[in-house]
């Protein structure tokens, strides 16, 4: 994914709730976050549907790339 690029993810805001909900942005910048020599994930900046800036990570549940 590269920036400009529309995608959409899904989270769970409720912390007993089993109910998804879906969210949908353009990717406004990327970096890598390093926890260790071995362990990386490259993070998404993206600018949500609310206006608002997020971080998803790309392990995020059911992110994908919008055609």
């Amino acid at each position: 994914m590269t920036v400009g690029d529309l995608v959409k993810w899904h989270w769970f805001l409720g912390a007993s709730s089993w109910e998804a909900t879906a969210f949908q942005g353009i990717v406004v910048d990327s970096n890598i976050v390093r926890f260790s020599d071995r362990e990386k994930i490259m993070v998404f900046k993206v600018l949500d549907q609310e206006g608002d800036l997020c971080d998803v990570r790309e392990d995020a549940p059911g992110l994908e790339l919008v055609v």
